[in-house]
């Protein structure tokens, strides 16, 4: 199974690089130099995960599943930062506001690396041969909270701007609401383990295959090159 796996993380992997690069070429777009930061995230999670298993040697397995959450705290905020990019008034995410949103995972990884606060015990996988398994720690929990309160906050904003618009702007945000419940709705349910028997966080995995329809938006409807004001008119 885990020759598979990680087969599928590279694969995935490869397809988050490219669905950055093409943001990037569209840069004017709005939206898409935020989902160029998402995929980049995504992209060494992916990495991150299946090194995990190509390794042998039990430190590195551990610095590797260290590694993978620096795109697991950074996804989150980066998500809210695309919403509201996509939203909001652009004079709403100034320069100190979108630092601000990064401290938590900033302190997150200093914990993960110095300490044993947010994850602890690391140990062999029993049911995915090559993986690893972990306790959570103290800081466990406010990293789950702030990861999902930025989530929501993020799916609020395209859910506020769903009910405010009509037509194919309107058919797009519900896409991306979808894009964005469907892999995180997979991680709550490992967190809470009412997916009995899935050994490995899919969240990654599924948060590739959706972002092919973000970047889809992106491409497809040009209103989306509108500033949110100019949009409101258009509509």
């Amino acid at each position: 199974m885990d020759g598979a796996l990680e087969t599928i993380h590279l694969t995935l992997a490869v397809l988050a690089s490219a669905i950055a690069v093409i943001a990037w070429r569209v840069r004017a777009l709005r939206g898409a130099l935020e989902l160029t930061g998402l995929m980049v995230c995504l992209t060494f999670w992916l990495i991150a995960s299946a090194t995990v298993l190509l390794v042998p040697d039990f430190f590195d397995k551990t610095l590797w599943q260290k590694l993978s959450y620096v795109g697991a705290v950074t996804v989150p905020p980066l998500w809210l930062i695309f919403s509201a990019r996509v939203t909001l008034d652009p004079k709403w995410l100034t320069p100190g506001l979108t630092a601000l949103l990064f401290v938590v995972p900033l302190v997150t990884l200093s914990l993960l690396f110095s300490t044993d606060l947010v994850l602890q015990d690391f140990r062999p996988n029993p049911e995915l041969p090559r993986g690893l398994t972990s306790s959570a720690g103290p800081w466990w929990g406010a990293h789950l909270f702030y990861s999902y309160s930025t989530l929501l906050g993020g799916t609020l904003l395209l859910a506020r701007a769903w009910t405010q618009h009509r037509g194919v702007y309107r058919r797009q945000l519900g896409i991306w609401i979808v894009s964005v419940t469907i892999p995180f709705g997979l991680n709550i349910l490992r967190q809470t383990e009412w997916l009995p028997g899935l050994n490995f966080d899919p969240t990654p995995v599924a948060l590739a295959v959706c972002s092919l329809l973000i970047l889809n938006g992106l491409l497809r409807h040009r209103l989306l090159a509108l500033e949110p004001i100019a949009l409101e008119g258009a509509v």
